[in-house]
């Protein structure tokens, strides 16, 4: 019985004490408004600014690895342009292979990719993105990548970027540029 009175009696001075704490943060509290100084609001143009990304419909990523093996067909991917904030009018923009984006990554990453024919690339729709009025995004389009004529263990790059820059969008060029590493291999059956 004394061991029960003894540490309820403990369990009461702890809840005494921190009420008490409780009661002093409390009343140090004052009915005075709290005011902090701010800086100066950015400007509101960039705020307004709409930007814009060419993106893959598979994946977050603007490098995207494909495997193709001699004797299969055609591999397929997925792409779509999105807009910061929605559209004020129909937005129209073209994708197209750019050879040159192509030299300058194997150049600026110290790699030595193939070029992957631009031949061998069809865009549905001849490329064409369309983000209609009050949306922020185009529906997705396939590119269609072939095998013809491609040589077995090698590493190609293909760049898809858009053909023209828009008004009205900040284009930031990273952002206008998916680079598909295609690895064509010999199909090896056992």
């Amino acid at each position: 019985m004394y061991k029960y009175y003894k540490i309820n009696l403990m369990n009461n001075s702890f809840k005494y004490f921190a009420l008490s704490m409780l009661l002093v943060a409390m009343m140090g509290c004052t009915a005075e408004d709290i005011t902090q100084v701010g800086g100066t609001l950015p400007d509101e143009i960039p705020m307004n600014s709409v930007g814009g990304q060419l993106y893959s419909g598979k994946t977050l990523s603007n490098m995207i690895t494909v495997g193709m093996y001699e004797d299969d067909g055609p591999a397929t991917e997925e792409i779509g342009y999105a807009l910061t904030k929605p559209a004020t009018t129909t937005v129209t923009v073209k994708a197209v292979p750019s050879p040159a984006l192509v030299a300058k990554y194997n150049s600026d990453h110290n790699t030595e990719m193939k070029e992957f024919p631009a031949a061998n690339v069809t865009l549905e729709g001849n490329g064409s993105l369309t983000i209609p009025t009050g949306k922020k995004t185009s529906e997705n389009i396939n590119v269609t990548l072939s095998p013809e004529g491609l040589e077995a263990g090698t590493l190609y790059l293909l760049a898809i970027t858009l053909e023209r820059d828009f008004a009205g969008i900040e284009a930031q060029a990273t952002k206008q540029v998916i680079y598909y590493r295609i690895a064509f291999r010999e199909k090896i059956t056992t």
